[in-house]
């Protein structure tokens, strides 16, 4: 299709190194990659963040380009 856009994705990291919860914040152009980024985001294993020696769950504010290449 000759598209490159930006999926900025909301989600949160698990103890269990899973994500849930993973929603689009903004997306340009709308209603191209945001599939794509969310399908995505859910298969990730990802380190949880740690407080005061601790695993915690956490929210992640990420954003995913998608870019041409030749």
């Amino acid at each position: 299709m000759g598209i490159a856009g930006r999926v900025v994705v909301r989600f949160l990291v698990k103890i269990d190194v899973t994500v849930s919860k993973a929603s689009v914040v903004e997306s340009v152009p709308t209603g191209i990659f945001e599939r794509s980024a969310l399908e995505a985001i859910v298969k990730w294993r990802v380190k949880p963040g740690r407080y005061k020696g601790n695993l915690v769950a956490t929210w992640v504010l990420l954003p995913i380009q998608f870019r041409l290449t030749r």
